[in-house]
């Protein structure tokens, strides 16, 4: 056992020591390495990347080196536990970025707030976090979003008004939210540029869903993400 696991820190290290020498790499796929805080200070140097996934990788900490690769447009950064560490913070630097999927890390209403600053961000995948209201009322000021996916999280009938502001999007995940209510529904049906949404079972009844919009259903069941 203890073989195994120095034979898994030498694999680590070797793998922190080649991100180093690959100056000139445009996009990098990487998740599920268990990279950690060092080998986010390693990708830090890659000063051309523009798309990097670094999905379950022990990034902790280290959000604070991936908020100095100024050229991404496009960050997968899930599954990091982020919000622990305020490491949204030095992702809403990143003012290139127009697609990031920064799901289950624990972020907060605050968090959201961070996030909102990401002006060029039209795809927004923040499912499985812990946003409620007042983290709404910020993403709803997202006004480049066309995408947003921001299931499971603790959003209620407010926070689906405050998202119904967003004027261009198109694409709507909003399942898993089980407290909207009738006005809420409501106000989410009504956006006129909305051609997708997927919504809970119980939503579903209150929604004024138009012709031609494609509308899914989710079974809610706080064991299973469906």
């Amino acid at each position: 056992m203890v073989k195994f696991a120095e034979q898994v820190l030498f694999e680590r290290k070797k793998l922190v020591e080649s991100l180093r020498k690959m100056k000139n790499v445009t996009k990098l796929t990487l998740n599920h390495n268990n990279i950690g805080i060092q080998g986010a200070k390693s990708i830090s140097q890659l000063e051309h990347l523009t798309s990097l996934n670094i999905s379950i990788n022990g990034i902790y900490q280290g959000a604070e080196f991936i908020g100095q690769l100024k050229n991404l447009t496009e960050l997968d950064i899930s599954n990091n536990l982020l919000g622990d560490f305020e490491g949204e913070k030095s992702i809403s630097q990143l003012q290139k970025l127009t697609i990031l999927n920064i799901s289950c890390n624990r972020i907060n209403d605050e968090g959201a707030k961070s996030l909102s600053q990401l002006n060029q961000l039209t795809n927004l995948n923040i499912r499985l976090n812990e946003i409620g209201d007042e983290g709404a009322k910020f993403i709803g000021k997202m006004q480049n979003l066309t995408l947003l996916t921001i299931d499971h999280n603790q959003i209620q009938t407010q926070g689906a008004k405050y998202l119904s502001n967003l004027v261009n999007l198109k694409t709507l995940y909003i399942h898993g939210n089980e407290n909207i209510e009738r006005e809420g529904s409501k106000a989410i049906s009504e956006m006129k540029e909305l051609r997708s949404v997927k919504l809970d079972h119980i939503h579903i009844l209150y929604a004024n869903v138009r012709f031609g919009m494609n509308v899914s259903v989710s079974y809610y069941n706080k064991n299973n993400y469906i």
